[in-house]
């Protein structure tokens, strides 16, 4: 009796034993297993984008605490007269012509005249001249920008030999003067008394839709275009008054305000 008794304890004691070692092993075999894993699963692509937090902490390391901010825009400054106009070449009709006589841009050369059109600048000789001003440009003298101005004697003509003949106008410039940066100005605005009065359909709805035009042609010949019209016009979309004398060509003060308009956005 009292044998039995022990042969079971033994068995016991041997079936303890057993588990105690399967629970062991099992345990050593998923730490193992733990621990092989796990750098892949933490391990990222080595493609992976660095994540916004990275980068905005890094970069605020870099600079001092001293530096000044590096997204505050830059504020630009205005040409001289001296760096915009010393060879530089003025073209057009009366309204160029003013410049002129008002003693502005006197570092440049002026290449126009009253009633002249981007037809007569092919035949006709500008004021204080002999020549044409294709003949002009195809002399030695070399530009480094030419600012050209037409339309007003044109709005009431056909928009597309305009178009076709500026065109030319452009291509001529490009040809004889292959250094300088071309600049299309816009047609200026006209009064509301001298848009009332449409003479010779001359109106600010025929200049906004020769304006649009000149645009365009402006990127298919891929030179400057320059919206002086904008930096004229007043909240009702007509020259103020007080800025001329006949609602077309500006005072003095007004073509002050179109030279800094030059100044500021020619660069």
């Amino acid at each position: 009796m009292l044998g039995k008794k022990r042969r079971k304890q033994n068995k016991l004691l041997l079936f303890i034993g057993l588990c105690a070692i399967l629970v062991f092993s099992s345990a050593v075999l998923i730490t193992a297993l733990d621990i092989g894993q796990a750098p892949s699963a933490q391990q990222p692509p080595s493609s992976a984008p660095i994540s916004s937090s990275s980068q905005s902490h890094s970069s605020s390391q870099s600079p001092s605490s001293s530096d000044e901010p590096s997204n505050l825009p830059i504020e630009p400054v205005p040409l001289t007269d001296e760096e915009l106009f010393t060879d530089a070449l003025f073209i057009g009709n009366s309204c160029i012509e003013g410049l002129f006589v008002q003693g502005y841009a006197m570092q440049a050369d002026f290449f126009s005249g009253v009633g002249m059109t981007v037809h007569s600048a092919f035949t006709d000789p500008p004021a204080r001249h002999t020549q044409s001003v294709v003949e002009l440009l195809a002399g030695e003298k070399q530009y480094a920008r030419i600012f050209v101005l037409f339309g007003i004697n044109e709005v009431g003509t056909d928009p597309v030999l305009f178009i076709e003949k500026y065109g030319q106008l452009i291509d001529h410039i490009r040809a004889t003067q292959p250094n300088a940066q071309i600049y299309i100005q816009s047609i200026l605005p006209v009064s509301r008394a001298a848009h009332e009065r449409n003479l010779y359909l001359v109106n600010n709805d025929n200049v906004r839709l020769f304006n649009g035009l000149i645009y365009d042609l402006t990127v298919q010949k891929q030179v400057h275009f320059l919206n002086v019209y904008e930096a004229l016009v007043d909240a009702e979309g007509f020259l103020p008054d007080g800025a001329s004398n006949d609602g077309i060509h500006l005072s003095k003060d007004y073509n002050q305000i179109w030279i800094n308009y030059l100044k500021e956005r020619v660069k």
